[in-house]
């Protein structure tokens, strides 16, 4: 029987009560019982910046990874355009860079 089959409503608030602590275990938290430890209390906001940094990096090889991949298509309207993403990733990868791109294009007024 599915949790959203149960016959009166506190069975059912029991059950889908029950299948979301089975759902957390192991995925961000470790639960027993009532106590739940998380392997991200213990990280820093310096080290948070740093991954989010590393994370949008791995992106933007992919893109670049996948942009090569594409140029050898035959037909070139098969290409898949994703320069929208590599700008849509740019702040958490290059913040520097993004932030100087923004200067010299406020600066030159909008054409860098």
């Amino acid at each position: 029987m599915e949790y959203y089959e149960r016959p009166d409503l506190a069975a059912f608030e029991a059950a889908a009560k029950q299948r979301n602590l089975d759902k957390q275990s192991g995925l961000y938290v470790d639960r027993s019982g009532d106590t739940i430890t998380s392997p991200l209390v213990d990280v820093s906001p310096g080290e948070v910046v740093k991954a989010i940094r590393h994370t949008a990096k791995v992106v933007q090889m992919h893109l670049i990874e996948d942009h090569t991949r594409q140029q050898d298509a035959p037909d070139l309207a098969t290409i898949d355009s994703v320069e929208h993403l590599h700008w849509a990733v740019m702040p958490y990868s290059d913040p520097e860079l993004f932030a100087d791109f923004l200067a010299r294009f406020s600066k030159e007024g909008g054409s860098a």
